[in-house]
């Protein structure tokens, strides 16, 4: 196994451990198709945790955070970055943003996304929680979909922002919990407050009635997300690509199924689909893919 191939499998165990419905679709997809999806992945899972350790690491997140300006960087033919120690999925991270060209600017905003999530993170509003979203998720989508489609059209890139904000704001309902134990916040202050709902429901985990509405409304406004990139998934190359990206829309979606089954009580336990039901919803999917040019 030569420098390369050993930089796309460190890649692949990386997106294997920390992204199973992810790892799950991508199944679906030609392997070379895959492989690349899971260079991008090591990239921005990589930077995640390294925000993740900062009070571990006692860094700010421009300090946690420069190592991958300069992976940028050391792509881009700085010498004096390729002489920095460079983790084993790089060369694989490498050839895949050459080869598809994906926009380095995508990555630049996904770095700027998970600065936001330093220390104590409350969301003023819907226009910040859009920029949020599109920082740390919806480029993500964009960079998969220039995988995908050699020179996406702008309207397909919108539509990947899309799905990219439904996935987030998913992942933002399943992990109110979690993140409060981080004293993160990604529910707007401006909704909850809209809603009568204040910090201490969150706090003590308490379901009231006024919760329960708003996350009625969320849940709501992320499947009209998932609807509106469902154009976007019916514009991609037919077969195992549109595929695979009807399968995550479905998995990630079902997140949201779990959650109303449960009368939004997002405090009893992670809301997350079990693998009998994401074979279920694959079959699903594969209808959705085979509807998708009647």
């Amino acid at each position: 196994m030569g420098h390369v191939d050993e930089s796309f499998e460190a890649a692949r165990q990386i997106t294997q451990k920390f992204a199973r419905s992810f790892y799950f679709a991508s199944k679906a997809l030609d392997p070379e198709t895959r492989n690349a999806c899971y260079a991008v992945y090591a990239f921005c899972r990589s930077a995640d945790d390294a925000v993740d350790l900062l009070a571990e690491r006692n860094e700010t997140a421009q300090e946690a955070l420069r190592p991958y300006f300069t992976y940028i960087s050391a792509l881009q033919g700085d010498p004096k970055d390729k002489n920095e120690a460079l983790p084993k999925w790089w060369e694989a991270w490498a050839a895949t943003v050459r080869r598809y060209d994906i926009p380095i600017v995508y990555f630049e905003e996904l770095l700027k996304g998970l600065a936001m999530d330093q220390g104590r993170v409350r969301i003023a509003d819907g226009q910040e929680l859009r920029l949020y979203c599109y920082r740390v998720a919806s480029v993500v989508g964009m960079m998969l979909t220039h995988i995908f489609v050699r020179n996406p059209s702008a309207e397909l890139l919108q539509y990947a922002e899309a799905m990219g904000r439904a996935m987030q704001l998913t992942n933002i309902l399943r992990d109110v919990a979690e993140d409060w134990e981080r004293d993160r916040i990604y529910l707007p202050q401006s909704e909850l407050k809209a809603f009568g709902v204040d910090e201490e429901s969150i706090a003590s985990r308490r379901m009231t009635k006024a919760l329960r509405g708003y996350l009625r409304a969320k849940v709501f406004e992320a499947r009209g997300y998932y609807r509106e990139a469902e154009r976007g998934i019916r514009e991609l190359p037919r077969g195992r690509i549109r595929l695979a990206v009807w399968i995550m829309r479905y998995v990630y979606g079902g997140i949201l199924d779990v959650i109303e089954e449960r009368e939004y009580d997002i405090f009893s336990s992670r809301a997350y689909v079990s693998f009998p039901r994401k074979i279920v919803l694959a079959f699903q999917a594969f209808r959705a893919e085979r509807m998708s040019d009647l």
